[in-house]
C-alpha cells in the first residue's frame, strides 16, 4: 500500500522537536514572502499574514504521518503534490481563522 497523508494504516505521526521546529520557521519564511508579494493582500497587515501563515505551518506539521510525508518529499521520494490537499485545507481554515475570509 502506497503512503499516503490521512492513512490510517500507518504508525506515523505528526513532526516533533527540531525537525519540527525548523519545517515551521522555513515554511513560514517561505509563505510570509510569497503573501506579502500578492497583490489581493495589499489591504492586510503583516502581523495578519504572519499569524496565518503560522496557523498553515502548525496545521501541516500536526497531519497525521506529517512525520514521514514530509521528510519524503524534502529528499524527492514523494512529490509535493502529495500533500497538496493539506495544504488547500488548512489555507481555508487559517483563512477563515485568522483572516474572517
Amino acid at each position: 500500500m502506497g503512503s499516503f497523508l490521512f492513512s490510517y494504516h500507518s504508525f506515523a505521526a505528526p513532526l516533533e522537536g527540531e525537525y519540527r521546529n525548523n519545517f515551521i520557521k522555513s515554511f513560514n519564511k517561505s509563505c510570509i514572502k510569497t503573501q506579502t508579494q500578492m497583490p489581493q493582500n495589499d489591504g492586510i497587515s503583516i502581523s495578519k499574514l504572519t499569524e496565518y501563515c503560522q496557523c498553515n505551518a502548525e496545521e501541516v506539521a500536526n497531519t497525521p504521518n506529517a512525520s514521514s510525508v514530509l521528510p519524503a518529499i524534502e529528499s524527492g521520494d514523494m512529490p509535493l503534490s502529495s500533500i497538496s490537499s493539506v495544504l488547500n485545507l488548512s489555507s481555508k481554515y487559517c483563512a477563515k481563522k485568522v483572516l474572517n475570509l
